[in-house]
């Protein structure tokens, strides 16, 4: 399952301000269908970047793009 844009808010703000990890926003939410390599990648992007936003010019992004 995805993760919504306010999930993602929430994982991020946990991240930053608890240090959460995977399995334990996993135990936190055991309702949302998340799956623990899914949580670890977002993580790293969060920990890597300050956001999970998609950078400019990567190529997910320039693949959903409109021309």
């Amino acid at each position: 399952m995805a993760f919504s844009v306010e999930d993602k808010r929430v994982i991020k703000s946990l991240r930053q301000n608890k240090r959460y990890g995977a399995k334990q926003l996993l135990k936190i939410f055991p309702n949302k269908g998340w799956t623990l390599e899914g949580l670890k990648k977002l993580i790293h992007k969060i920990d890597a970047t300050g956001s999970f936003a998609h950078q400019p010019g990567s190529s997910e992004s320039s693949t959903n793009s409109v021309h």
